[in-house]
C-alpha cells in the first residue's frame, strides 16, 4: 500500500486548509447568516403549548371529589346525559 497515494487522495476531499475568507479564485464574499421568524400565530401557540405543558395531566382535587361522592353514596349522575357526550 503506499500511504503517498492515500494522503494525495485525501487531500481531495480535505477543505479544512481552503481560506474561507477569500471565497473562490480569491474574490472576497461575505457570509450571510440565516434567520427565521414565527409569525404571530405560531409564536402564540408556542406560548400557549409551553403553558400547556407546564399544567397536570390530572385534575386531582376533582378525581378525588367523585371518588369520595362515589364512596359516599352521594355520587349522582345522569346516565342519558353521559351516553350522549360519548355518543357525540
Amino acid at each position: 500500500m503506499d500511504v503517498n497515494k492515500i494522503n494525495a487522495t485525501y487531500g481531495v476531499y480535505n477543505t479544512s486548509s481552503v481560506n474561507k475568507a477569500n471565497g473562490v479564485n480569491g474574490v472576497a464574499r461575505t457570509m450571510g447568516k440565516d434567520k427565521a421568524e414565527l409569525s404571530k400565530t405560531a409564536a402564540d401557540f408556542t406560548l400557549a403549548l409551553q403553558e400547556a405543558m407546564k399544567a397536570d395531566d390530572v385534575r386531582e382535587d376533582l378525581v378525588n371529589d367523585i371518588k369520595q361522592r362515589m364512596d359516599n353514596g352521594t355520587y349522582d349522575y345522569d346516565i342519558d346525559a353521559l351516553v350522549d357526550k360519548l355518543m357525540g
